[in-house]
């Protein structure tokens, strides 16, 4: 909280991490920031901003004690409240994916629908990013609040749904397959919940309007 009152105090713009902590880069940029690292990111609410840092600091926090040794793993587990069927791993890319596109709808918000013929690909990748979100932000009041973390978690299953099969990473059948669907799924509802439970806490201190 400390961190984002500072950016009030000197309104200063703040930004997301340009990425979360995951297990394929568990030491990227650890905090948010004054400029944006994409043209896709844009700028958060310091409401938003301390929500989004709870976030970086959970998902740093699971990255780091992942396989370190069976206790902390079954720690893990009993942390998130999964069950042993689900593969802890996927669940931790999971709630990675979340916070990742909470910093790509904070871009949806701030940018204009390209309408008429799509001229490069960073046009194209604006469009599908405008498709899945501008509704829920609109509906939200234009604030990442509860329907766009609702239209961020259902992203990331659908990307689950679209990319594991075709890259199983170690899935050795169609059940290990879509045990690991499931897991990413249920990774990215354990961040929605935090998400919307710490900003209706730090909406109440901090500013909720980027």
């Amino acid at each position: 909280m400390a961190q984002t009152e500072s950016f009030v105090s000197t309104r200063r713009a703040i930004y997301p991490p340009a990425v979360f902590p995951s297990l394929r880069k568990t030491q990227p940029e650890s905090s948010i920031r004054e400029n944006p690292k994409s043209d896709f990111h844009g700028r958060l609410s310091p409401a938003e901003a301390a929500a989004v840092l709870v976030l970086l600091t959970e998902s740093s926090a699971l990255c780091q004690a992942f396989a370190e040794s069976w206790d902390t793993a079954r720690k893990i587990d009993e942390l998130l409240g999964i069950s042993g069927d689900l593969w802890q791993s996927d669940v931790i890319e999971g709630f990675s994916s979340f916070g990742n596109m909470l910093g790509l709808a904070a871009g949806v918000r701030e940018s204009e629908e390209i309408i008429g013929k799509i001229k490069t690909i960073g046009d194209k990748i604006k469009k599908d990013w405008w498709d899945k979100f501008h509704g829920a932000i609109e509906q939200d009041g234009k604030i990442l609040g509860r329907a766009t973390a609702s239209a961020i978690e259902r992203t990331v299953g659908e990307f689950a749904e679209r990319d594991i099969p075709n890259n199983p990473e170690g899935a050795r059948n169609n059940e290990e397959i879509r045990t690991r669907i499931a897991s990413q799924k249920r990774g990215a509802q354990l961040a929605r919940k935090l998400y919307l439970e710490t900003f209706s806490l730090t909406s109440r201190q901090l500013p909720t309007q980027p």
